[in-house]
């Protein structure tokens, strides 16, 4: 499937880039290509979300930060809204 990133997760993938955290940003490389091939498990302990989140899911980059996701089958791409953060935003 496609990814398309959203411009809010592409600000804090700088975030990570800046941050030097070699660790996460491997991590997060990883995850992505792991939604890509199979979007619903895998590595990161892939969760679907509820209430404001529904529709969406998560998988963990680390302790802190998951990266939130939603899949559209119609159109084959998945939505990558964070990657910094725990649920921290409202998902549109």
């Amino acid at each position: 499937m496609e990814i398309f990133i959203t411009d809010d997760a592409k600000e804090q993938f700088r975030y990570w880039k800046k941050s030097g955290n070699k660790k996460s940003i491997q991590k997060i490389d990883n995850l992505l290509e792991s939604i890509s091939n199979s979007p619903y498990k895998g590595i990161g302990h892939p969760k679907p979300l509820c209430d404001d989140y529904a529709g969406c899911w998560s998988r963990k980059i680390d302790g802190k930060n998951r990266i939130v996701y939603r899949v559209d089958e119609t159109k084959g791409v998945i939505y990558i809204y964070s990657v910094l953060g725990h649920y921290q935003r409202r998902v549109e």
